[in-house]
């Protein structure tokens, strides 16, 4: 690892960091940035604002430099930079080089890439609509715990859209989603009860 121009300062700024500090997680994210190291930058980047800690207003002039660390470390290759990037192409309207990001990210294994690329499939966002597609994607985002994709992936096997019907599978799959706390999948939980649909 590079030394920070005055190791104390790194050592403290680190001990910070690590305590949660959003300035002092920033501040470690630009030095990695600019010492040449843009994963390790993203993975301070991503953990402040996974953690809440990173609140920067697009007028900012901190968004740029955030969007510059993002964007690098997504080319070397980081997961969770990519699917950023591709988010951030989606919010522009972008959905093109968005699907493109997200599938990099995907690929690696990156759960909420994959149910990105779910929902792009599911959809038929600038891809034919492909129901077997954007299965294959929901399950393995759904199978690392990822509510959103198992919550459409119940829905699926609840309407028997690209599977056959299975509304054992799709309690079991809303059960999953409700029990993280997602709503949507606890009303869908409830009107299953109520209508017995999957009960034994």
């Amino acid at each position: 690892m590079n030394k920070y121009p005055q190791e104390d300062r790194f050592k403290e700024l680190m001990k910070d960091a690590e305590s949660g500090d959003g300035k002092a997680m920033l501040e470690l994210a630009n030095y990695y940035y600019t010492t040449g190291d843009p994963y390790e930058a993203a993975n301070w980047l991503i953990r402040a604002n996974k953690e809440g800690r990173m609140l920067i207003s697009y007028d900012s002039p901190l968004y740029a430099q955030v969007s510059e660390i993002i964007f690098a470390a997504a080319k070397a290759g980081h997961s969770s930079a990519q699917s950023a990037v591709g988010a951030q192409f989606e919010k522009e309207g972008n959905f093109e080089e968005g699907f493109e990001w997200r599938r990099k990210a995907a690929e690696q294994g990156l759960a909420e890439a994959q149910f990105s690329l779910g929902m792009y499939y599911d959809e038929g966002i600038v891809v034919i609509q492909n129901k077997e597609q954007a299965i294959k994607w929901y399950e393995k985002a759904a199978n690392q715990g990822f509510a959103p994709a198992q919550n459409n992936l119940a829905i699926m096997y609840e309407n028997g859209e690209g599977v056959t019907q299975n509304y054992q599978k799709a309690l079991e799959l809303y059960r999953k989603a409700a029990e993280q706390g997602l709503v949507e999948a606890q009303y869908s939980l409830e009107r299953m009860y109520q209508t017995g649909k999957g009960i034994k």
